[in-house]
């Protein structure tokens, strides 16, 4: 059950916690939203790129605040990594947040990148997160979907309590439980060469909707892959009241 605050609700499903913003917040912008979330990989081996993440974070919202469905999306950010400052794997930049709230020149700190990479708990916990939190505003007459994107660079280190069942299961629960219109889930391999092979088989084992191969960590890979972000969460935005997911999001590629 959510816990009120001024402007943000606490939830706590499992072991897993997280924020969204509140209902008459979200009812200042439309009452038709998608729940986008995007998980980044901080595990070691993505150390030397920390610049690049948040440069990416930065221009994925600048750009998803000049789409026509800006007041229909709301985006959470988490960074996973097994490192000891992380709650269960996971730290949460910021919960659920109307896209047009986020200053997103002050809100990506602290990207440090060590540790494991506790792959599956980030997505169970996200994917969770996105039912719980749409169930709540499905329940005060929002009509809402929810699209999850993971940037990591490699698999599953061990570090997760989770399993692929369990994000099977939830992923599961995203499109046939009836708690949101619909739910796309998306993995992206970045600087990936040496697991794709292993990244394709986890995308099947889960029950993620798509695999994509991003490349090496460079500036054009950025631009590359905020594009993507910002095509996919504007395609599944348009698709709210559609009662399915966007089909669009099966044809774009980076």
């Amino acid at each position: 059950m959510p816990k009120l605050a001024d402007e943000m609700m606490s939830f706590q499903v499992g072991q897993f916690a997280f924020t969204g913003a509140g209902l008459e917040k979200v009812a200042n912008y439309s009452t038709q939203q998608t729940l986008a979330t995007i998980m980044v990989d901080l595990s070691g081996s993505m150390g030397g790129f920390e610049d690049q993440v948040k440069k990416m974070l930065v221009l994925s919202v600048k750009s998803l605040k000049k789409l026509d469905y800006r007041d229909s999306i709301m985006l959470r950010v988490v960074y996973f990594s097994s490192r000891d400052s992380y709650s269960s794997g996971i730290r949460e930049v910021h919960g659920f947040t109307p896209i047009m709230d986020i200053d997103e020149d002050t809100a990506y700190f602290d990207i440090k990148a060590a540790g494991g990479t506790p792959l599956n708990d980030v997505w169970t916990s996200s994917v969770a997160a996105t039912i719980s939190y749409g169930e709540t505003l499905g329940n005060n007459e929002f009509l809402v979907n929810g699209i999850e994107i993971c940037i990591t660079d490699g698999c599953e280190s061990g570090a997760s309590r989770s399993t692929e069942s369990d994000i099977k299961s939830a992923n599961l629960e995203a499109t046939t439980s009836e708690k949101l219109e619909s739910n796309i889930s998306i993995l992206v391999g970045i600087n990936s060469d040496n697991c794709d092979r292993e990244l394709e088989m986890f995308k099947n084992n889960a029950g993620i909707d798509h695999y994509l191969k991003a490349g090496d960590v460079n500036d054009k890979t950025i631009a590359r892959l905020v594009g993507y972000i910002s095509a996919s969460v504007s395609s599944q935005s348009q698709a709210v009241g559609s009662g399915s997911p966007s089909q669009a999001v099966n044809n774009l590629t980076i």
